[in-house]
């Protein structure tokens, strides 16, 4: 009995572990997909909605 107590102690703090990372990972993290400025060039990373910017992303 105190084993199934234990495990199911486990699986509760696992599910609010992967609950927490989800959001964290999707509602804070944002999209994935966007332009990334790299060696001073827009690399399409993802499917992104947008143009690729018009600024120059490269740095003096």
């Amino acid at each position: 009995m105190k084993n199934k107590k234990k495990f199911g102690g486990l699986l509760k703090f696992l599910a609010v572990g992967l609950m927490l990372w989800l959001v964290l990972r999707f509602v804070i993290g944002g999209s994935e997909d966007d332009w990334i400025c790299e060696h001073g060039q827009w690399i399409k990373h993802g499917q992104p909605s947008a143009p690729k910017p018009e600024i120059d992303c490269r740095r003096d």
